[in-house]
């Protein structure tokens, strides 16, 4: 496998990283919310999607998706509608009412899967798979493409999960600084705007 075209891509997907997107604004928002070490999970959900993404590349399939509105749209249009569902449900937690909310959705599964419907609805992502990463694919290569992608998708993962995590940290951080007694409500209205921006985001893409 050719070594410049793999430093290359690891220069290229550590600054894409450090670029503030939905599945930064995702992941930081829960964070801020649940603290960093839950907001793994949705990390873990950003990079799970990632290889939903890097799977239909190794198939072939990739193309077919870009290619097919109404398939994208179809995708696309389910994620942003649970975006939108969970922030303004956060939106909406009475104060009293938060902490109820606050464990339901700071459920391992539902951070997880708030993060995959942000980056699978996410037109940028899809566009990466397609696009940008064919430069980084040598078909003269002893490596197959598939192989290729392949350690292209390790060093997808390993660069963007510790990425995100600190983004997360960061947040949770911040949140400290919130007023005493009514940070958790405060905590909610963050998460559940960031949630329904990442949405709105999504939808002019």
């Amino acid at each position: 496998m050719n070594h410049h075209l793999l430093v290359a891509y690891f220069v290229l997907e550590f600054w894409l990283c450090l670029t503030p997107g939905p599945a930064v604004l995702t992941v930081a928002s829960q964070g801020a919310r649940h603290g960093w070490r839950k907001a793994g999970w949705g990390a873990a959900g950003i990079c799970a999607a990632n290889l939903v993404y890097f799977t239909l590349s190794a198939l072939g399939l990739s193309a077919f998706v870009a290619a097919s509105p109404a398939t994208f749209a179809v995708l696309r249009w389910c994620g942003i509608g649970y975006l939108v569902w969970s922030g303004l449900r956060l939106l909406a937690a009475q104060e009293g009412l938060g902490g109820a909310v606050r464990e339901v959705e700071g459920r391992p599964g539902a951070l997880f899967l708030q993060a995959v419907s942000t980056q699978l609805a996410n037109p940028k992502a899809i566009i990466f798979f397609t696009s940008i990463l064919a430069p980084f694919i040598d078909p003269q290569a002893p490596w197959s493409i598939p192989a290729q992608l392949a350690v292209y998708a390790v060093v997808t993962e390993a660069t963007e999960f510790p990425i995100l995590v600190l983004f997360a940290a960061a947040a949770a951080r911040g949140s400290r600084l919130l007023p005493v007694g009514r940070a958790g409500l405060w905590q909610d209205r963050i998460a559940g705007a960031s949630l329904v921006l990442v949405a709105g985001w999504l939808t002019l893409r």
